[in-house]
């Protein structure tokens, strides 16, 4: 499958935009309930985070009514479908989760522009649109109408058998496979309302439902953006090679292309090792090979190591 091309972002011009937005012949790209110049810009501008991964457009597969975007840099596949009840698919070498949408029973089915942007009309004062970002990460974002929108927004996950959905900490939560090991992550809920101003938010777990909670009144400007973004686990493999010294805990990337907040290491980091694996020491090792060497895989964390400073594993060049 050829590579997408992202899809302008924040400095896109109205006439752009509006180019976007015509619709072709097939029924599932007819009138767009959020055609217009500054659904995508919205959604920018309330996305936390000081540089976001482009989004790209999900091209139309011609074996089943659905979309795909296919991200090999991240080994990653992701499937948005026409029918929200499906959910969104990301397949990451072949270990697929699926992220059910909001009030997918009653949804309309999903409609495209030509760039590939999927939406859904929720029926509920609400619209869904799932972004998948070059990055690998998919945004399930919902932008709330009014007051009469719902507060609640379920996002079903579909595990592995024998995996489960958990809470990780720090207001993350992780998709475990089989093996207990991280399958995906699921980033800190976060709302904002069309002044930047924060929506208070946040998730509760009913099984393996997740659901985001949007305290939401008419004390906000509407609409109001939120979203749990999804993203494939950024480790395959943990091993505790012995060295002359003690225990090394060997940490394999997935990628170190993967330009990522590096609380988005740590928080699934701890979810592959013990806790007496944790602490600041190992958390600078972890850090440096994130910020300074990425490429040298894998990433050996000495366990015998003193417990210095970030400027002394630095110095160390995150170990000799």
């Amino acid at each position: 499958m050829m590579k997408m091309k992202p899809l302008a972002r924040i400095t896109i011009t109205a006439g752009a935009v509006a180019a976007l937005c015509i619709g072709v012949a097939s029924p599932a790209m007819a009138a767009d309930p959020i055609d217009d110049p500054t659904t995508l810009e919205t959604i920018e501008l309330a996305t936390p985070g000081p540089a976001n991964a482009d989004v790209l457009a999900v091209q139309e597969s011609k074996a089943t009514e659905e979309y795909v975007a296919d991200i090999p840099e991240r080994d990653t596949l992701v499937t948005v479908p026409m029918d929200a009840s499906a959910g969104v698919a990301l397949d990451q070498g072949g270990a697929i989760v699926t992220i059910g949408l909001p009030n997918a029973s009653d949804a309309a089915p999903g409609v495209a522009d030509e760039e590939g942007l999927v939406h859904f009309d929720n029926t509920d004062g609400s619209i869904t649109v799932p972004l998948v970002r070059e990055d690998g990460v998919v945004q399930i974002t919902t932008l709330i109408e009014g007051t009469s929108a719902p507060t609640r927004y379920e996002y079903p996950i579909a595990v592995a058998d024998g995996g489960e959905l958990i809470d990780a900490g720090d207001g993350f939560f992780a998709v475990l496979d089989a093996a207990g090991q991280p399958a995906a992550m699921i980033d800190p809920a976060w709302a904002k309302d069309a002044n930047g101003r924060n929506v208070p938010t946040w998730y509760e777990q009913q099984g393996d439902t997740l659901v985001q909670v949007v305290e939401h009144d008419s004390g906000y400007t509407y609409p109001i953006v939120a979203d749990p973004a999804v993203r494939g686990n950024l480790i395959t493999k943990v091993t505790y090679p012995s060295s002359p010294y003690g225990i090394v805990v060997s940490v394999t990337p997935r990628s170190g292309w993967a330009i990522t907040p590096f609380s988005n290491w740590w928080a699934e980091y701890k979810l592959w090792v013990a806790s007496h694996y944790e602490g600041n020491k190992f958390y600078n090792q972890l850090r440096c090979h994130v910020d300074v060497a990425p490429f040298k895989s894998p990433w050996n964390l000495d366990a015998w190591r003193p417990d210095v400073s970030y400027s002394n594993v630095l110095a160390a060049a995150c170990n000799p």
